[in-house]
């Protein structure tokens, strides 16, 4: 009876291991996975992104309370943007220097093309130890008013996401963050930090196309703070709110797709001349690796108001949930 008991209990853990074997998303599901953070240097790889971007501006009178709320008659800007880049590494290791140059774009607004403004433009992007953005620069080119350095950040940041030291298991959640400084033309030279505070998930484990996938989701929020004291004439208040979905390839540590939505706002209040400058961004975008997920664009789509529509609340986040589907 025992030599039977020791034989089934054999059987059962030898299938097991058999499984652990042929199925490696089962094996990470069941041991966890670790996050490779280190970066080769001298890799150089297209990317391609496609995106929706909406920006809105009120002047307005002095209210009492802090809101963002814009009147009725205000229009958003609502701008489609799409571009192929080549990232390169110039520095590798745990915190890697990333350039990103602009080859093609196509910039246009309800339906109208655009000139091409930031063709040839080239970033360089700094990463932390943690693997989160640490800074981006433009080495070469111009800022667009809409995609100046810090939504080109924003823009980008979804190829990098926080990786924890140590081995991480299904439904697990870790932090990270990243600050960037904003110049605000109201405010002269004075800055604003937007510190971008956010959540991962592993949400599952898959294998396609010979990649061993993790699936993470992220949300957080946008907390706005002055970078210096501006006087006791002017207050400055802000609030913001992230969330997507990114699939890291667990062999390279490289996000291959990632479907993002950033939204913030921004209100510069003038106590003494009683005015106060209302701004709100929000956009909806999908980056991804065209070398392992082809003609991941054409299914994008948007939550951005259409023409003619009233701005939308800056919580509301879209609904439909498109996911990083490959």
């Amino acid at each position: 009876m025992l030599k039977r008991i020791f034989f089934v209990l054999g059987g059962v853990l030898a299938v097991f291991i058999l499984v652990l074997v042929i199925f490696p998303e089962v094996r990470q599901a069941i041991l966890g996975v670790r996050l490779v953070k280190d970066v080769p240097a001298g890799r150089l790889e297209p990317v391609s992104v496609v995106s929706m971007l909406m920006c809105a501006r009120e002047m307005r009178g002095y209210s009492g309370e802090i809101n963002f709320n814009m009147d009725d008659d205000v229009q958003p800007d609502v701008y489609d943007y799409a571009a192929n880049l080549v990232e390169s590494v110039s520095q590798g290791g745990n915190e890697p220097i990333v350039n990103y140059e602009i080859k093609e774009e196509k910039f246009a607004q309800v339906g109208a093309n655009k000139p091409n403004l930031m063709v040839k433009n080239l970033y360089s992007l700094r990463l932390q130890p943690s693997g989160v953005l640490a800074g981006l620069e433009l080495l070469r080119g111009r800022h667009s008013k809409l995609y100046d350095g810090v939504r080109m950040a924003q823009l980008l940041s979804p190829l990098w996401l926080a990786k924890p030291n140590k081995r991480v298991y299904l439904g697990q959640v870790w932090d990270g963050n990243y600050k960037l400084d904003y110049s605000l033309a109201t405010l002269g030279k004075s800055e604003i930090t937007l510190d971008h505070r956010l959540k991962y998930k592993l949400e599952e484990i898959t294998s396609d196309n010979g990649m061993d996938l993790a699936k993470i989701s992220y949300n957080g929020s946008i907390v706005v703070s002055p970078k210096e004291d501006c006087g006791p004439n002017i207050k400055i208040a802000g609030q913001g709110h992230i969330e997507g979905v990114a699939m890291l390839n667990l062999r390279s540590g490289s996000v291959v797709l990632a479907d993002d939505r950033t939204a913030w706002g921004l209100v510069v209040r003038f106590i003494d001349k009683e005015v106060e400058d209302v701004n709100l961004f929000d956009r909806k975008s999908r980056i991804f690796r065209p070398l392992y997920v082809r003609n991941a664009g054409e299914n994008f789509s948007s939550a951005m108001p259409s023409e003619g529509e009233g701005m939308a609340d800056i919580h509301q986040m879209d609904k439909k949930k498109d996911g990083a589907k490959r």
